[in-house]
C-alpha cells in the first residue's frame, strides 16, 4: 500500500515502541549546556520504500512533552494517532537503562515469535542495506532519571511485497547521548547503544505429522489380508491352473478303409491289380568304354 492509502496510524501496520532512561548524577547545567539524545532512525529501504514510520516521541522528566524534532520528520504524513496508543499502556517495550546495551538474551520486538527462523535479511544504514535520517530531542529541565519513549509503526507492506523470501527481517539503527555546550571546559562522553527490530514471517512452517506404530502396523496388516482375499478369488476362478498341451491341440483318428472302397476320383473305384504273367531279361554281350 503507498503512502495517499494510508489515513490512518493502524493502516500502516504493526506498533513498536522503544523506551530508553537516561540517569543523571549531580547539579543539572542550566543554560551552560544541553544533554541530546539523537537517533539515527532506519526510516526507508535502500529502493525508497518505508521501513520504520515514526509516530510520536513522549519525554518524562519533571514534566511530560512531546519532542518535535525539526524537520517534521515525526508522523511525516500526518496520520491520525491512536489516543489509546499514546498512553503507551498495551505496547510491548524496550528498555535501556542508563543506555547501556541490552543483554544478547533479551528477546526483541518481533511479529511473531512462534517460527524459528531459518533465512534472514539485515537492514542497516552501516550496511548501506537503508536509509536512516538523523534527529534529536534536547533532555531540559530532567530529573535524576528521565524516560525517554519512541513510537512507531513497522510498514508491513514493504516487507510483504520485498522481503518475502525470508523468515526474519532484522532492522538495526542507533541511539547516541550527548552533550551540546558552547563551554570548552564542560565535557562528556557520547554514549551510543544499538537498538534492533525482528520482523519474523507471519506464515508458520508447516511439520510433517508423525505416523504412530500401530498405525503404520495396522495398514500393512490390512494390506496384507486385502492381498490374500483377492489371491483367494482368483484361484477360486481357477486363475492359476495351467493349460496342458494336449487339450488344446486337435486330435486326430485314424481308420483303416479297405481297398475296394477308396475312392478313384475320375473313375470310380480302382480295378484290382494283377501281377503280370512274363518276365524280360537282358543280357549284356560285350563291354563298351
Amino acid at each position: 500500500m503507498g503512502e495517499s492509502a494510508m489515513k490512518h496510524e493502524e493502516d500502516v501496520g504493526t506498533p513498536i515502541k522503544f523506551d530508553f532512561q537516561v540517569t543523571t548524577k549531580g547539579e543539572s547545567l542550566g543554560s551552560q549546556g544541553t544533554i541530546m539524545l539523537g537517533f539515527e532512525w532506519p526510516y526507508e529501504a535502500s529502493n525508497g520504500k518505508w521501513l520504520l514510520y515514526p509516530t510520536d516521541i513522549l519525554v518524562k522528566g519533571r514534566r511530560n512533552w512531546f519532542c518535535e524534532p525539526p524537520g517534521h520528520v515525526i508522523n511525516h504524513l500526518n496520520l491520525s494517532l491512536n489516543i489509546h496508543q499514546l498512553n503507551h499502556s498495551s505496547i510491548p517495550t524496550r528498555k535501556k537503562r542508563e543506555l547501556e546495551a541490552a543483554s544478547k538474551s533479551e528477546l526483541p520486538i518481533t511479529l511473531a515469535v512462534s517460527k524459528k527462523a531459518k533465512s534472514e535479511v539485515l537492514l542497516s544504514c552501516s550496511e548501506g542495506t537503508s536509509h536512516c535520517i538523523w534527529f534529536e530531542c534536547p533532555l531540559k529541565d530532567i530529573g535524576a532519571v528521565t524516560d525517554v519513549t519512541v513510537r512507531a509503526r513497522v510498514w508491513n507492506s514493504t516487507f510483504i511485497e520485498d522481503f518475502h523470501d525470508f523468515d526474519r527481517v532484522k532492522v538495526t539503527g542507533q541511539a547516541t547521548l550527548f552533550l551540546r555546550t558552547n563551554i570548552s571546559t564542560i565535557n562528556m562522553k557520547n554514549d551510543t547503544v544499538w537498538y534492533t527490530v525482528n520482523i519474523d514471517s507471519e506464515l508458520s512452517e508447516e511439520q510433517p505429522a508423525e505416523l504412530e506404530l500401530w498405525l503404520v502396523l495396522t495398514a500393512i496388516a490390512a494390506g496384507l489380508l486385502l492381498l490374500g482375499i483377492i489371491v483367494l478369488l482368483l484361484w477360486k476362478c481357477n486363475f492359476f491352473k495351467r493349460t496342458r498341451y494336449y487339450r488344446i491341440m486337435p486330435k486326430y483318428h485314424a481308420i483303416r478303409i479297405r481297398q475296394e472302397e477308396r475312392y478313384q476320383p475320375a473313375g470310380g473305384f480302382l480295378p484290382r491289380k494283377h501281377k503280370k504273367q512274363w518276365v524280360t531279361n537282358w543280357q549284356e554281350t560285350g563291354r563298351y568304354y
